[in-house]
């Protein structure tokens, strides 16, 4: 039992390995520039590492009276994007013996370590419950807009470019949502960080993404800091708003964009 544990957990390994491997190849084949497949190679390797890191967390949730488990909680616990409380609970689920035992007790104080470590680390300024700094930016046809003019019930601010490979995966995932919600308060609002002389690749994007039923914005520095107010150094990015600007979501991705906001609509 031990050996079929251990393979699952080692089966994660390979399967980040092959589908890094096989990203960076598409990537290295592709016409963008040296700094585009650079970032768009650690954007890839972030996001694999995390789904790595919550696969690894479900076999744990499944094993929870087995030492595999227990040995494999480092695998997982200093993903920043996991909350240490998360990790935490999944911990305190195991058995007791586990949780007793001279390693147990260990990765116990690690984890608790772990929390106590970030919560030293300044938060974000904006986080649920704020309201989100108002900004306006131009959009794909030129004009102006004020972000706050064009809330709904609720609305997705997304943060992504066009080099940034899992934002545009994701890309899909936001125009079914706003299809089944539209009609009913829901609006998309999305800013580039792309550069001003990516100007018409941002536009190509747009088109060939079929992004046009969105609120498309171009950041730009000379006309606001919202980027910097967020303090927004990974992409994709988002938060969702209600009608008043008052955040109640942060970083939805796929089903879990869906659930939210037809949890919040009903």
């Amino acid at each position: 039992m031990h050996n079929f544990v251990q393979n699952q957990f080692l089966n994660t390994f390979s399967e980040y390995g092959r589908k890094r491997d096989s990203t960076y190849l598409v990537l290295d084949q592709s016409n963008l520039s040296a700094e585009d497949k650079e970032k768009e190679k650690l954007a890839a390797a972030k996001n694999l590492a995390l789904i790595g890191s919550k696969k690894r967390m479900k076999i744990v949730s499944e094993n929870l009276d087995s030492e595999v488990s227990l040995n494999n909680f480092s695998s997982f616990q200093y993903e920043g994007r996991i909350p240490g409380e998360e990790v935490l609970a999944l911990y305190n689920s195991l058995s007791i013996p586990l949780k007793n035992s001279f390693y147990g007790l260990h990765v116990q104080k690690s984890i608790l370590t772990e929390i106590k470590s970030r919560k030293s680390i300044p938060t974000q300024p904006y986080t649920l419950g704020m309201k989100m700094p108002d900004f306006s930016l131009e959009n794909h046809k030129g004009n102006l807009i004020n972000a706050r003019d064009e809330y709904k019930k609720y609305t997705l601010i997304d943060f992504w470019a066009t080099w940034c490979g899992p934002c545009r995966v994701e890309t899909p995932n936001l125009i079914a949502a706003h299809k089944k919600f539209k009609d009913h308060g829901f609006s998309v609002i999305t800013v580039s960080i792309d550069e001003k002389n990516k100007y018409k690749t941002w536009l190509a994007a747009i088109d060939s993404d079929q992004m046009g039923l969105f609120t498309n914005l171009l950041y730009d520095t000379t006309k606001s800091t919202i980027v910097k107010e967020l303090q927004i150094n990974a992409i994709p990015a988002n938060y969702l708003v209600d009608s008043t600007g008052t955040i109640v979501a942060v970083n939805l991705r796929g089903e879990e964009l869906v659930k939210t906001v037809n949890k919040l609509l009903k």
